[in-house]
């Protein structure tokens, strides 16, 4: 009779970028700076071109849209990362780790989407 191995896996084990414990708090005060650097910026980004009427232009929907779509994806990996410089335990389970993969995969999607259309008109002899 054959035995068959019926274990299930509910969570992956993230290896981090440096198991060294003097690094992680290094490594994760850069990446918090380079992460609220991102969200200024393209917060910044939206609500400038929401609020002032001159920039109510063609150009400027398409960086707004690209700001969110850059917003939106660097959002969805962001904070699991910066949470696993700090904690431990550096598991995510199945079900997060697909729908993180999702949330990115549609905020990359839209960016391409985004560029491909504002680039239309300069290839429109193409």
């Amino acid at each position: 009779m054959k035995k068959h191995n019926l274990t299930a896996v509910h969570e992956f084990i993230l290896k981090g970028i440096t198991s060294r414990p003097e690094l992680q708090a290094p490594l994760f005060g850069l990446f918090l700076i380079i992460y609220m650097s991102t969200l200024v910026g393209n917060l910044g980004m939206v609500i400038l071109t929401m609020v002032e009427h001159s920039l109510q232009t063609p150009m400027y929907f398409f960086l707004r849209h690209l700001a969110l779509s850059d917003l939106g994806y660097s959002t969805a990996v962001g904070p699991k990362m910066l949470v696993n410089f700090v904690v431990d335990q550096n598991a995510i389970s199945c079900y997060f780790c697909a729908t993180q993969l999702a949330f990115f995969c549609v905020f990359i999607t839209s960016e391409l989407y985004v560029i491909s259309d504002g680039l239309r008109p300069l290839c429109g002899h193409l």
